[in-house]
């Protein structure tokens, strides 16, 4: 009798905790979830949107994250200009990749007008002897498409903010 009396109780409390639970959920299963998906080297900062019409999918949305690293302008042989910002060692963990992704973390600057006018580089001074010029920076970045193709391509991400740059350097093409 001592027994099924125990068990009703422990049963009863059960019950109370999944109820609480239940009734609180949406404060800690997207706590729960988010620091199960940031094991390793993958940060979540927004649900994955597959683009089906491109090879991209928008993972950071508005969500703002703080990079530092290399930016580079450049035009090599066959190439279009393009801004590009490798992110170092440090801050690499912040780019949304997957936990099979070896790529070097690094992204085109979709803004590049306005990303060169906050950088103070021209795309006038490339040409002649220069192919690239770059520099040090930590820049706050937005709108982080991640690039899913199996041919040559890169990441994409808006610069909404340049935080320290250091003056750029201008290196000679070779042939």
């Amino acid at each position: 009798m001592k027994y099924m009396k125990f068990i009703r109780i422990f049963l009863l409390v059960l019950i109370v905790i999944g109820l609480g639970l239940i009734a609180t959920q949406k404060m800690w299963v997207p706590k729960l979830v988010t620091q199960i998906l940031n094991r390793g080297d993958m940060v979540v900062n927004k649900e994955i949107i597959p683009d089906e019409a491109s090879a991209f999918g928008d993972i950071s949305g508005d969500n703002k994250i703080v990079v530092s690293g290399v930016y580079s302008y450049n035009q090599f042989i066959g190439t279009l200009p393009s801004l590009d910002f490798y992110v170092d060692e440090v801050t690499a963990h912040l780019i949304p990749r997957g936990f099979d992704d070896d790529r070097i973390p690094w992204f085109g600057i979709l803004n590049q007008e306005k990303a060169m006018a906050l950088l103070g580089i021209s795309s006038k001074e490339l040409g002649g002897n220069i192919c690239e010029i770059k520099g040090n920076a930590e820049i706050e970045i937005s709108k982080y498409l991640i690039y899913r193709g199996e041919s040559e391509g890169k990441d994409g991400a808006t610069l909404t903010k340049l935080l320290k740059v250091s003056p750029p350097t201008y290196i000679n093409c070779t042939n």
